[in-house]
């Protein structure tokens, strides 16, 4: 191989809606609406805010996780129905959780309100109204103080943050990371396979292994590896052999904090899929035991 392949091409899903697009959409938003009020529900009773922090960041990623699972049970490919969705989702569980707490703050303070949990989720000025009230009631403390009214509302934003955020990039990350086959209609695993490579010594070559040039890996022995190296994880569709995509990660230690990805995902190009099999190919090579040159021994002479 001399020189570098032609341009790498990143790859995207097609697009389609696949089978049930609604699904996607609705099962979404139910879950972030229910799971966000019950967890204004529960939050009150937390007894740190630290704690309450975490316990939105879980709740934003499991929607966020659910959302794409649907989008991939329905075969939904189109990117931009999961990014709305899990975005809408995510500001929408985070107002029904705001709905829920001020309802069963109010309640545990003894001011049971004249209205109902829906009524006050369709008046958004009668929730921020509820919320003032309550930020200047004082029924917060933080030890043996009563928590102002600024520390309540960075606590409750910040709270609301990761409950949206957390929704909406758990949901986006994980469809921009899968592989389907139109031809078959089936979803590929980029975990199938893995090589791991020596990283090249020239900064030059790491540059154009950032752009998915794999023929910058023509040559290196995947044998006796050191930290830091390269991991090429690739997919191919088993049944008709059309499609496939594959990444590149820097790997600087055991431990998964220490990987960071050299690109994206990439589209097995015709190019790149010749690469790649002259890749596996010198690979195999160098793995199978080379035979043993046996030198002939004469035998001792007889004495005379």
């Amino acid at each position: 191989m001399d020189g570098p392949v032609a341009a790498p091409e990143r790859y995207s899903l097609s697009g389609h809606w696949g089978q049930r697009p609604s699904l996607v959409v609705f099962g979404t938003v139910v879950l972030a609406l229910v799971t966000g009020y019950l967890w204004g529900f529960a939050s009150p009773h937390i007894p740190s805010m630290k704690l309450s922090w975490l316990g939105g960041c879980f709740l934003g990623c499991g929607v966020g996780y659910c959302c794409y699972w649907l989008a991939r049970q329905t075969k939904c490919r189109n990117c931009g129905i999961v990014h709305v969705t899990a975005w809408v989702s995510g500001i929408l569980c985070a107002y029904t959780a705001a709905v829920g707490f001020a309802m069963e703050v109010l309640a545990i303070t003894g001011n049971r309100p004249p209205f109902s949990a829906v009524a006050l989720a369709f008046d958004p000025v009668l929730l921020k109204d509820a919320l003032v009230a309550i930020a200047s009631s004082g029924c917060f403390r933080s030890g043996s103080r009563p928590m102002g009214s600024g520390e309540l509302w960075f606590h409750w934003g910040f709270e609301a943050l990761a409950i949206a955020v957390g929704i909406g990039a758990v949901a986006s990350y994980q469809i921009r990371r899968q592989i389907f086959c139109e031809e078959c209609y089936q979803w590929l695993d980029i975990k199938a396979n893995s090589k791991c490579f020596p990283l090249p010594a020239d900064a030059a070559d790491v540059t154009r292994l950032k752009t998915g040039d794999l023929s910058v890996l023509d040559g290196k022995s995947p044998s006796m590896l050191k930290f830091p190296y390269c991991r090429l994880d690739y997919s191919v569709c088993k049944k008709c052999g059309n499609t496939g995509a594959y990444r590149l990660a820097l790997v600087k230690g055991a431990a998964a904090s220490e990987e960071s990805a050299l690109t994206p995902l990439m589209r097995l190009t015709p190019e790149a899929a010749v690469v790649l099999g002259q890749l596996l190919a010198r690979e195999k090579e160098s793995a199978e035991p080379t035979p043993e040159k046996t030198e002939s021994v004469s035998p001792p002479a007889s004495p005379e």
